[in-house]
């Protein structure tokens, strides 16, 4: 895909943003990283709106985890 299509999403809005610890929340957005960005294309996101029950700070977790390890060179 890389330079034409790209992936969004693929974080699971309900459980894993409103019922987990923030360990559950980083290594759930490490997977799927890991899975979506080879290849290029990938944007790490939530598959669809969030809960009114999150709390926001787990949101907050994702962005230094996608700066560290979902970088292209």
């Amino acid at each position: 895909m890389g330079e034409r299509l790209f992936i969004k999403g693929n974080m699971n809005a309900v459980e894993m943003l409103t019922y987990t610890t923030p360990e559950q929340v980083i290594a759930h957005a490490t997977e799927r990283i890991r899975i979506g960005a080879p290849g290029g294309g990938y944007i790490l996101s939530t598959a669809c709106s969030v809960s009114p029950r999150m709390e926001p700070w787990k949101l907050e977790l994702l962005t230094p985890l996608a700066e560290e390890i979902g970088r292209y060179d």
